[in-house]
Order: C-alpha cells, then sequence, then structure tokens
C-alpha cells in the first residue's frame, strides 16, 4: 500500500540578526532581522521502498547540514537511502 507523510518546520536561527546572507554580491552588511522565515519541507512516500523528499529555503547545502538530515533518517530506522544534494 503506498503511503506518504508531509512535515514543515521553521528553521530560522535565533537571533536573526548578524548572519552573513548569501546571494547578495552587492550587499556586504549582514542579516538584520527577519522578512520570511526560513522553512524545511520533508515528503515521505514509502510502498515496497521509501523516497524521502527535502527542501530547504537555502541557496545551497553544507555537510554540516546534509549529515544532520542522514542522522535524521537514520534515527527514523531509513537505512537504505540515496543522497543527492
Amino acid at each position: 500500500m503506498l503511503e506518504s507523510a508531509f512535515a514543515k518546520t521553521t528553521i530560522t536561527p535565533q537571533p536573526a540578526q548578524g548572519h552573513e546572507l548569501a546571494g547578495y554580491i552587492a550587499r556586504r552588511e549582514k542579516s538584520q532581522g527577519i522578512h520570511d522565515d526560513i522553512e524545511l519541507r520533508a515528503l515521505l512516500i514509502e510502498d515496497k521502498s521509501a523516497v524521502l523528499l527535502v527542501n530547504l529555503d537555502f541557496s545551497g547545502v553544507d555537510t554540516h547540514i546534509k549529515e544532520t538530515i542522514q542522522r535524521a533518517v537514520a534515527r527514523a530506522n531509513y537505512h537504505r537511502c540515496n543522497y543527492y544534494a
């Protein structure tokens, strides 16, 4: 039987001030506050195998973020997963 689940959470860093911003080549100052929260969305589709799609409001994913997601997947007992970043 095909099953699916969806989750969404806010991952905006706190405090929101003082972070370097990606994608603003002409802008040199750091963040000054929050315009929109940063979110993580996940969609799990399962049948005989599982597919997990993770969407982040980032322009890039570093090793730390990728490994954090991999650990969460392993804790949920999804050991046979392929990762694409």
